[in-house]
């Protein structure tokens, strides 16, 4: 999967001043204490979330008041464009909303900060939301209707009148835009998460977490832990991946990622070798 760079100009957060970030798919920062680490590895994971998280992308459609519903009352049924979006609306939102999501992830709701995103070249200058209705049945009824939201190429269909979910359709079909531009591929991204800092608590202790860089990375733990009902193949990729950055290897027994070295085996989410603050997804 090849990730088309996003470039941030970060005036003031946190300690960081001055600095000019190129967001990819794989980043690694490190340094001594106190130089920013934590908020440059949150900041390039928001990047990777937003594609993902539509009640976040659902803020910015209210924001500049795309109404699909006062839409469809006066068209009655037909098509057209629902909405023009400029790519520097959409930016200026990003760089607001990203700083709001460190504020969350760090526990930290008096953080300022000042930044500014430009998105790939390969993003034009506005694009535009489209509407259609179809009727998939042989008789018009609502079991067999819907309506289809589209930008360019990338396709977003709701079936059924007034379908619960109806209301965040504007913001899925703008996650998936943003998807297929940056991933080049609109289902490319299914998951993302980040390690946070002095994690290897969480894996010998029962800790509540309080801040949501800790609470996101315990939903992911939860749902590594839970049971499953069918036995699934490791994935092949993130064996290749954590053998590469851990010292050791990396084998997959009783539904479980293990890693040994110099060690007794133990899971390979606490790595012998500290990360810092390593943001990437899957």
């Amino acid at each position: 999967m090849s990730v088309k760079p996003i470039t941030v100009h970060i005036d003031e957060l946190g300690p960081v001043r001055d600095a000019d970030l190129e967001v990819s798919d794989f980043m690694f920062f490190s340094g001594e204490s106190g130089l920013g680490k934590s908020y440059l590895a949150v900041l390039s994971h928001y990047f990777f979330e937003i594609m993902l998280d539509t009640d976040r992308m659902a803020a910015f459609v209210g924001k500049i008041g795309i109404d699909l519903k006062g839409f469809q009352s006066s068209h009655k049924g037909e098509g057209g464009a629902v909405a023009t979006i400029k790519t520097s609306e959409l930016e200026e939102w990003m760089a607001e909303e990203a700083v709001s999501y460190l504020q969350y992830m760090l526990g930290n709701d008096k953080l300022t900060g000042k930044i500014s995103v430009r998105l790939p070249d390969v993003f034009p200058e506005s694009f535009t939301m489209m509407y259609e209705q179809y009727n998939a049945g042989l008789v018009d009824n609502g079991d067999d209707s819907g309506f289809i939201l589209s930008i360019d190429d990338v396709r977003f269909r709701v079936r059924g009148e007034g379908i619960i979910g109806e209301e965040s359709a504007p913001a899925c079909v703008l996650c998936l835009y943003l998807c297929k531009l940056i991933v080049g591929d609109p289902m490319a991204l299914k998951s993302t998460y980040e390690m946070p800092p002095s994690r290897g608590a969480f894996l010998t202790e029962k800790i509540i977490p309080q801040t949501g860089l800790y609470i996101e990375f315990q939903k992911f733990l939860d749902f590594l832990n839970r049971s499953k009902r069918t036995r699934h193949e490791p994935d092949s990729r993130l064996v290749e991946m954590m053998t590469n950055l851990l010292d050791g290897e990396v084998r997959y027994e009783e539904s479980k990622y293990l890693f040994s070295g110099k060690v007794s085996p133990c899971p390979c989410r606490l790595p012998r070798r500290r990360c810092a603050n390593l943001a990437r997804y899957i």
